[in-house]
């Protein structure tokens, strides 16, 4: 073991991982935020107790962001804290919630690695200020309301092998009910985001060949990053069948305009085409309509789209496996 470990976790050391800086040209990595009037921060770090990579177990850096996420943010943390795999670093970033999120976060610091709360600009800054936290060799990024499976990290180390991406199936949930497994896959992800980012693990060094989330985007900034990794040539691979998260979504997105806008600009930016990026557009909005219409009539849509893939027997982009019943 690294340095000396502390008696309750044999993963910790009070050496402090200096290497991870010469591993990252072009990023400043940040181990302790500096102190500011409107910045709480805690976790193992606070007390000088950090996480290595070994020979034959790469440490996990899992990011979460969080903004009043009290609902479900105890499930997304237990489901860290409890993998099977266990060289795993965690970190939160709070974006400066005012409900009992802190409380819970708390509640869990003699385990969490890391946590900062503070107001900061979205979903891209809190990703990149997790990233530039973290010390692991892979990066694993999971919303305050989605959670993993307990094998979600063992599977992915053994999936690794060589590749600089991970992704795989997810279980998607409709508040405490399980409706449908989503595949992971490239095909289609010129057209939509097909990669599910839930299960998505990615290397450091990508990070640092590629860059961080584009913050100017506050809806698609996984679609833009995952499509300048397939544009670059990065090495995607998948877990097969095998789900490694879960997903919680609710309603119609009151930001869906936004979404396709975003969407497009993310085409654009990695070489897609202008137009045909444009015509995508308008198409979706054109589809997304006649889906509000069709729903205000009380078509249930998502069961005659899930009945229309399984009679054609494929599709281009990710495929459903229904477990929700009266879809036959």
């Amino acid at each position: 073991m690294i340095g000396t470990p502390d008696s309750s976790n044999p993963y910790l050391s009070r050496l402090k991982p200096e290497g991870h800086a010469a591993n990252l040209d072009g990023f400043q990595p940040v181990f302790l935020l500096p102190d500011t009037p409107e910045r709480k921060t805690g976790g193992l770090r606070i007390r000088g107790l950090y996480k290595h990579t070994l020979p034959e177990f790469p440490l996990f850096s899992i990011v979460t962001i969080v903004l009043n996420g009290e609902k479900y943010l105890e499930q997304t943390i237990q489901s860290v804290l409890g993998q099977s795999y266990k060289n795993v670093e965690y970190l939160i970033i709070d974006g400066g919630s005012t409900d009992g999120t802190l409380d819970i976060i708390n509640k869990y610091e003699d385990r969490i690695d890391y946590w900062v709360s503070e107001p900061d600009q979205g979903i891209a800054d809190g990703f990149n200020k997790g990233i530039l936290l973290s010390t692991g060799d892979i990066i694993g990024l999971i919303n305050s309301d989605d959670w993993y499976e307990s094998d979600a990290l063992k599977t992915v180390h053994e999936a690794m092998n060589g590749h600089d991406i991970v992704h795989g199936p997810i279980k998607v949930w409709r508040d405490s009910e399980e409706w449908r497994i989503v595949e992971s896959t490239l095909d289609g992800l010129s057209r939509l985001m097909t990669v599910n980012h839930p299960s998505c693990f990615v290397k450091r060094g990508v990070y640092q060949d590629l860059g961080l989330f584009d913050t100017r985007l506050s809806i698609a900034v996984d679609y833009d990053f995952i499509l300048r990794c397939r544009r670059y040539g990065k090495r995607f691979e998948t877990t097969g069948d095998v789900v490694v998260a879960n997903m919680r979504v609710g309603g119609v997105s009151e930001k869906y305009f936004k979404s396709f806008r975003e969407i497009r600009r993310a085409k654009i930016n990695n070489g897609l085409g202008f137009w045909k990026s444009t015509l995508f557009f308008l198409l979706q909005i054109a589809a997304k309509l006649v889906r509000i219409t069709l729903t205000r009539l009380g078509v249930d849509v998502d069961r005659l789209y899930a009945v229309s893939i399984r009679k054609r027997g494929s599709a281009s982009g990710p495929k459903w496996r229904n477990t929700t019943r009266g879809d036959d």
